[in-house]
This record gives structure tokens, sequence and C-alpha cells, in this order.
């Protein structure tokens, strides 16, 4: 059919969490720009499927780009880690760039952070 896409198009997105990897416990480790000690959050991604292609798959949140380090053995979850504390209401964004990124209309918030992953120091 003429009007079908063609390729693959934007990642159809599911859901999102954050868990904390390392750093201080507390507030005051959580604030935008903390100390170098603040923990890390790794950031999954949810969705319909993540295919492998010749570009890299991003994650950008409040306009920084995190490539993707992780890819589910399924194909439908992808993470990365963010080495900082995004801004509160921060836009994320999932997908290959330039042009084929999808904003998710969730947007980054502390009430989306888990509990440290196991063995990660909690």
């Amino acid at each position: 059919m003429a009007n079908e896409p063609k390729g693959y198009g934007p990642p159809k997105i599911e859901g999102v969490r954050a868990v904390r990897v390392g750093g201080e416990e507390g507030p005051q480790a959580l604030a935008p720009g903390a100390a170098e000690s603040a923990p890390r959050l790794r950031l999954e991604v949810r969705g319909a499927a993540f295919p492998r292609r010749a570009m890299p798959l991003l994650i950008r949140v409040g306009g920084r780009a995190h490539f993707v380090t992780e890819v589910s053995a399924d194909g439908k979850t992808i993470a990365c880690i963010l080495d900082e504390i995004p801004e509160e209401g921060a836009v994320i964004e999932v997908g290959y760039p330039p042009h084929q990124m999808t904003e998710l209309p969730e947007r980054f918030s502390l009430s989306m952070l888990e509990d440290t992953e196991p063995g990660g120091g909690s």
C-alpha cells in the first residue's frame, strides 16, 4: 500500500523507570548538580521492540544524550546510566537521532526513582 510508512520508524514506548545505582543517600544527594558523590541513575525504558540498527540508539533526558548501554534479551527494554540527576520535569526522548526520536509523555521526576539495585549499597 502506498500510504504505509517505510522502515522501522520511531520506537513505541510503554514505560520508564529510574533506579539508583550508587552514591550517597538522602535528599541532598538527589539535588540537580549535587557533588560527585551523588548517586548515578540507571534509566530503563520499556517498549514494543528496539531493533538493532546502524544508527546508535539514544535516550535523551533534558536535552542531554546518553548512549544505550543495555538491551534486554527480548529487545523490549533498554537502559543507560545518568551521571547527573536531571532537572525535575526534564523531557525524556528515545530513538535514533536526529529524525526518529519519540518524546515520552512522562517527564523526569524524582518520584519515578525506585530503590537501589540489589548489591548496589542500600
